[in-house]
């Protein structure tokens, strides 16, 4: 996965962003990708997916139906700056991007503060699994990657960088 992505733009966006797996879950059901820190228990989501988490009336993660073994946790780096995480529910999402078979929308936004964000696969209400990451502060877009018929991933990237990778190859 350790792919680099050139952007359109000036100063830090002519730096790519480059993305690391940093962990890889066994097997996952419902994958989640929030702000830190997770709340003990967690609601159990039900379709559509994706879908939007909220305590206190502030988007603190969003989930989707995974369903896979071998989820790889990647963290999207620029300047070694922690920018994203994403969660690819299937190992040929670029070839099916490329092909023009499905493309990362906007979900919703949520803010990540100086406590980072975590990456999870939940079962039951409970995290089975889970990967911190240190994120640089700010404002995220999370996003779902839809084919026709099906949502096969998710990421979160600080604002300024989806922006960049909506102009840009993602």
């Amino acid at each position: 996965m350790g792919r680099s992505e050139r952007h359109g733009g000036t100063d830090s966006s002519d730096v790519p962003i480059s993305w690391q797996t940093v962990q890889t879950f066994p097997d996952c059901f419902v994958a989640v990708i929030g702000s830190a820190p997770s709340p003990e228990l967690f609601p159990e989501p039900y379709p559509p997916w994706p879908a939007v988490l909220e305590l206190s009336g502030q988007v603190f993660a969003v989930t989707a139906l995974a369903q896979c073994d071998g989820l790889p946790v990647d963290l999207a780096l620029r300047d070694s700056e922690g920018v994203g995480i994403r969660l690819e529910f299937v190992p040929d999402l670029a070839e099916l991007e490329a092909g023009g078979l499905g493309q990362w929308s906007s979900i919703t936004e949520m803010v990540v503060g100086t406590t980072g964000a975590f990456a999870g696969s939940v079962k039951g209400q409970h995290l089975a699994y889970r990967c911190d990451c240190a994120l640089s502060p700010g404002s995220y877009v999370a996003q779902a990657f839809r084919t026709a018929h099906d949502v096969l991933g998710l990421r979160i990237m600080l604002q300024q960088e989806a922006s960049d990778l909506e102009v840009g190859h993602q």
